[in-house]
């Protein structure tokens, strides 16, 4: 695989009714969490929380369930689990409703990153849930993952030009609903990381900016 673009940062949320005892990571102990549908990256970024938190094994583990965002959302709002993680844009609407419905507290996770970092891979930045975002009065520092365009390294540079052609120049409407982590520009895009820069897009950034 390739890159093509690091397109957007998926913002990671866990979110708790505001009048709960939950307060921290740590509070989770023994209590029942949605953290994802399995094997989505939502709950890679969970279980990895977890388990630097202390609470993915031991005598008191937070007691994941695998759901997806509108399962997640049903069972916060019936009070079958106590939190919710979500990885995506800000906002994601399904959050921005439930927080229309329900008063939340978002937990700060930015505290995470750097072990995540050095557990892992340099994936994991420290980002911030803006003010305003959901009801927010401050922002809310957390852990921010990069989401890549890929494509297979035998692909023709000729579409992987027209595809970043349309995709720069439309970006706007792309990514219109998206107001944090919406970070399309040549610097943010080329910054892949480990992934090479499919050959065409190498060209069509040369080309366009030099």
């Amino acid at each position: 695989m390739t890159a093509l673009a690091r397109v957007y940062v998926n913002y990671t949320h866990l979110l708790v009714p505001e009048g709960g005892p939950v307060r921290s990571v740590k509070d989770l102990a023994g209590r029942p969490v949605a953290s994802g549908a399995a094997g989505s990256g939502v709950q890679v970024v969970a279980e990895r929380v977890l388990r630097e938190a202390g609470l993915s094994g031991g005598p008191t583990p937070a007691r994941q369930r695998p759901l997806g965002l509108a399962a997640s959302v049903s069972a916060l709002r019936e009070g079958t689990v106590d939190a919710l993680f979500w990885s995506g844009g800000v906002p994601t609407p399904a959050l921005a409703g439930l927080a229309r419905e329900l008063p939340l507290r978002f937990l700060p996770l930015d505290g995470y990153v750097d072990a995540l970092r050095e557990r892992y891979a340099p994936v994991y930045t420290a980002v911030t849930l803006p003010a305003g975002a959901y009801g927010l009065a401050e922002p809310v520092g957390t852990i921010g993952v990069g989401n890549y365009l890929l494509a297979r390294a035998d692909l023709p540079q000729s579409p992987v030009r027209e595809l970043l052609q349309v995709v720069f120049e439309q970006w706007r409407d792309l990514l219109r609903e998206v107001t944090a982590g919406a970070r399309l520009e040549p610097r943010f895009a080329i910054s892949t990381g480990e992934v090479p820069l499919h050959p065409g897009a190498v060209a069509y950034y040369r080309s366009v900016y030099g």
